[in-house]
């Protein structure tokens, strides 16, 4: 949680509990989020893709399964 607290003390805003662990788990979404694009595109990379088009393609491929569980 040191990242809600300490977007807490830079907007010196007080968020109760419940939003400050609703917040942990929207930055874990976007983090897992990601890295699973990244990890997607450096395999097409591997595949022989250049690299702007692995990124585009990457999350074009991603983009469904993520909106779905967020």
């Amino acid at each position: 949680m040191a990242s809600v607290d300490g977007l807490k003390h830079v907007t010196s805003s007080c968020l109760d509990d419940f939003a400050s662990i609703k917040m942990e788990f929207q930055i874990g979404t976007v983090v897992n989020a990601a890295v699973l694009v990244i990890d997607h595109a450096a395999q097409l990379i591997k595949e022989g893709m250049p690299p702007g088009e692995a990124m585009l393609t990457a999350m074009t491929v991603e983009f469904r399964p993520i909106v779905m569980i967020t």
